[in-house]
């Protein structure tokens, strides 16, 4: 006796449903040929006959197919339980992820949306890193990066985009004149 192939239990399974080659052909996608051969496959390995043909072309199990289908039903409900849950496994997300910005980015916008990412993402690990200067995604001194221009280096190993528009104005006492004081960096106004 051969070891049983224990994917061609689901050939039976569909053949018990079925009651036709061609029934069990269609709820597996497969031809009807295939499943003729898995199930002969399934037979010789079992060691067993399991299902036979009656006067009006259709297929019942024996008893020793009922008694098999019950422990491929009982598989097969395994299998549902484990998709289920392994489903998505992979793409959780988890790990460490360390994002910079300026201190008022990471002050203003990310620490107040951080506790709502991680009640959606319990294995993730977030550091958040409020440096003016622009740390070094290639030398991974972070992983992502928020920031006020658009990088200047990095080349093609860096994927830049706009995620949003910071708005700027310049606010003074009326009793301030523009051109007093100013200071070079509103000369131009």
């Amino acid at each position: 006796m051969q070891p049983t192939n224990w994917n061609d239990l689901r050939y039976l399974l569909a053949v018990g449903r079925g009651r036709t080659l061609a029934a069990a052909a269609r709820l597996l996608a497969v031809d009807d040929t295939t499943v003729a051969r898995r199930l002969a496959a399934l037979q010789a390995s079992i060691g067993a006959r399991l299902c036979q043909r009656l006067a009006d072309g259709t297929l019942q199990l024996t008893r020793a197919g009922e008694r098999a289908a019950l422990h491929a039903e009982r598989i097969e409900r395994e299998i549902g339980q484990l998709d289920g849950a392994l489903s998505g496994a992979d793409s959780a997300v988890s790990g460490t992820v360390r994002v910079t910005a300026v201190p008022i980015v990471v002050n203003h916008l990310l620490v107040p949306a951080a506790p709502r990412l991680l009640a959606r993402h319990p294995e993730l690990q977030l550091e958040l890193v409020a440096e003016a200067r622009d740390l070094s995604l290639t030398r991974r001194e972070a992983d992502l990066a928020l920031r006020l221009a658009r990088p200047r280096s990095g080349g093609a190993r860096v994927t830049a985009r706009r995620v949003g528009m910071l708005r700027y104005e310049v606010y003074a006492a009326t009793s301030c004149s523009l051109r007093r004081g100013a200071g070079p960096a509103m000369d131009h106004l």
